[in-house]
C-alpha cells in the first residue's frame, strides 16, 4: 500500500511551465498501471502551453476556482468537483 500526505510533500515545478508547481503523490512504478498522480495549483490568469505526454494520460480534477481546458480542440469548463 502507498500512502501520501499532501502536507508532507514538497512542491516541484512542472516540466512545461516552471511557474506552475505540483505535489506528486504517485510516480511511475509506485502502483501498477499508473504513471503519475499529482496536485498542481494555477493562480488566476495562469495558463499552460499546449502539450502532450507520450508516456501517460492526464486527468484533471478541479478542487476550487474555475477555468477552461482544451483537449483535442474541444473546450471543457472547469469548476469545483469536475473531472476531465
Amino acid at each position: 500500500m502507498k500512502t501520501a500526505d499532501l502536507s508532507l510533500i514538497t512542491e516541484e515545478s512542472v516540466s512545461h511551465n516552471t511557474d506552475i508547481f505540483k505535489k506528486v503523490m504517485l510516480r511511475n512504478g509506485d502502483v501498477p498501471n499508473i504513471t503519475c498522480f499529482s496536485q498542481a495549483r494555477l493562480i488566476p490568469g495562469q495558463t499552460v502551453t499546449p502539450h502532450a505526454h507520450d508516456d501517460m494520460h492526464e486527468i484533471f480534477f478541479t478542487q476550487q476556482g474555475s477555468g477552461v481546458i482544451t483537449v483535442d480542440g474541444h473546450d471543457y469548463p472547469l469548476k469545483p468537483g469536475v473531472c476531465v
